[in-house]
């Protein structure tokens, strides 16, 4: 998993409007804008929510970022341009905000998404996530032979 500082740094770039609670919503966690004109405001408050979600949601959100991350640069936007504009009869006009495009790719186009991250030469493995029956299993005693 990418470092907590890349999402805090990604989480600064975008804006929290009606796509950024799209993506959070379909990661599992369910918000409403706040009737503040400051966005620092909202920021903040989705950081603390995020926080204090539960691990399966923190994960989503946190491999969703990583996703968008690889985008969300200059050279993401050129990449994102560039697929759409490989495929005929889609014309998309995108914003010179290459956070804020990428999230708006990985959430409504998915398919110009991902051969955007093929074009950058960039492939991210989707790790299956691991049963959390798994982990509440209690550990089992070593056999007394192998610790003598």
């Amino acid at each position: 998993m990418s470092s907590p500082v890349m999402h805090l740094d990604l989480l600064l770039k975008l804006r929290p409007d009606e796509v950024f609670f799209d993506f959070l919503a379909q990661c599992g966690l369910a918000l409403h804008t706040l009737d503040a004109d400051d966005d620092a405001c909202q920021r903040l408050r989705i950081a603390v929510e995020i926080e204090r979600a539960p691990l399966t949601v923190r994960e989503s959100i946190f491999a969703g970022f990583h996703q968008i991350a690889l985008l969300a640069d200059e050279t993401g936007l050129e990449a994102l341009r560039e697929a759409a504009a490989a495929v005929p009869g889609r014309a998309l006009h995108l914003l010179d905000a290459p956070a804020q495009c990428a999230l708006w790719m990985y959430l409504r186009h998915r398919d110009l998404f991902d051969e955007a991250v093929r074009m950058r030469g960039l492939h991210v493995p989707h790790p299956e996530p691991m049963p959390l029956d798994a982990l509440r299993q209690p550990l089992t005693l070593p056999d007394a032979l192998v610790v003598d």
